[in-house]
């Protein structure tokens, strides 16, 4: 199973700003914020919440009854987050 931390999504979402600023030619004072907004292109955290809740939904509504199994709690060992967390955890 894949897990995040926020570090590593920080590092995405600057690559993602560095490469959309250097596509449209922006400035480097422009926030990202409306760099995101001008080119409709959701955030990295953003795509990601989007993704683990359709994931979610997939595990919750699944046939096989051992597979919403996969969303209970177990033991932990890393302070990382599941595919199914990313949407309830902090920023």
């Amino acid at each position: 199973m894949m897990y995040q931390s926020n570090t590593t999504i920080e590092i995405l979402q600057r690559f993602q700003n560095k490469v959309l600023r250097s596509i449209v030619n922006d400035p480097r004072y422009v926030p990202n914020t409306i760099l995101h907004t001008h080119l409709q292109i959701p955030t990295v955290k953003t795509e990601i919440t989007n993704f683990s809740t359709k994931y979610r939904e997939k595990l919750i509504t699944h046939p096989n009854e051992l597979i919403p199994a996969l969303i209970e709690e177990g033991p932990r060992r890393l302070k990382l987050c599941k595919p199914t967390e990313l949407t309830t955890r902090g920023s």
